[in-house]
């Protein structure tokens, strides 16, 4: 794979979830959330899929436009399943369902007042999924990746994302699933990480592997949980009991869902696209 961006965000095995915190026995986890897809099939046909695949020429090629370069890494997408922004090809397989149960969208779901093209690849193992954005380079002409995860995401009003572990290697509570949080730079272009968070179960983890003991000294309410979040632009792991942990991702929430108008990745809405800003 060439894109370095895109191999370290593998390495790091995180995705993303539809809600944060805790639920009850009753409600939907974020895991089982995400997994549903839609039944609908789709037929994708191309008259011209021979010419389509003969002019792909991978993320390096240039366009005259936003409309152009999207419009060719979504068809790209469907024919050859490279990812947008890459020239590295997703493999796959019938059994995860139709192709068309991808979806995409484009619109500005970061506030720089330009509109992404957002991608869901969800036709794979839940460990592989993607959720890909990407815009277009004025300066260059090129489709470049602003951010790409392994798993579900959700997106803020302020430019935030929250993106769950895809697969987190440990039980980390009944209920909770460890995440990352990225927050959109302007002046990069880029979403960049800026915490991860992982919780630490008494009834399941009464010791941590040095041996430590369950910090009943910071869980003051008698939870059973604690939360351990890490400010990369901060040298300490700060551990939270609950009140503490809500309140701390209030801030990053409080903004409320950015709604993306997701479409399923087809042909006929392909075609349809209209003006981009």
């Amino acid at each position: 794979m060439k894109n370095k961006f895109f191999k370290k965000s593998l390495l790091i095995l995180t995705g993303a979830l539809t809600f944060v915190g805790l639920v009850s026995c009753t409600q939907k986890t974020p895991l089982d959330e995400y997994v549903e897809r839609s039944t609908k099939q789709y037929t994708i046909e191309y008259s011209n899929e021979n010419d389509i695949q003969n002019q792909f020429q991978g993320s390096t090629k240039t366009f005259d436009n936003k409309k152009e370069a999207y419009i060719f890494a979504l068809n790209n997408f469907l024919v050859n399943q490279i990812v947008p922004g890459d020239t590295y090809q997703l493999s796959y397989d019938k059994k995860y369902g139709s192709f068309a149960d991808n979806t995409f969208a484009i619109c500005d779901v970061n506030g720089d007042g330009s509109d992404e093209l957002i991608v869901k690849w969800i036709t794979a193992d839940l460990k592989d999924r993607l959720t890909i954005v990407c815009r277009f380079n004025d300066r260059t002409k090129t489709l470049d990746q602003c951010l790409i995860e392994t798993g579900a995401t959700d997106f803020y009003n302020n430019g935030k994302v929250i993106a769950l572990w895809a697969d987190p290697g440990k039980n980390y509570g009944k209920y909770f699933w460890p995440y990352s949080v990225y927050e959109y730079d302007k002046r990069d272009g880029l979403y960049k990480k800026t915490a991860m968070v992982t919780a630490w179960s008494k009834e399941i983890k009464p010791k941590d592997s040095n041996g430590n003991p369950y910090p009943d000294e910071i869980d003051t309410e008698g939870a059973g949980e604690v939360y351990l979040i890490n400010e990369l632009s901060k040298s300490d792991l700060v551990t939270l009991p609950r009140k503490g942990y809500e309140k701390w991702v209030g801030e990053i929430t409080k903004s409320g869902k950015f709604d993306i108008p997701f479409k399923n990745i087809t042909k006929e809405n392909v075609n349809q696209i209209g003006e981009i800003k």
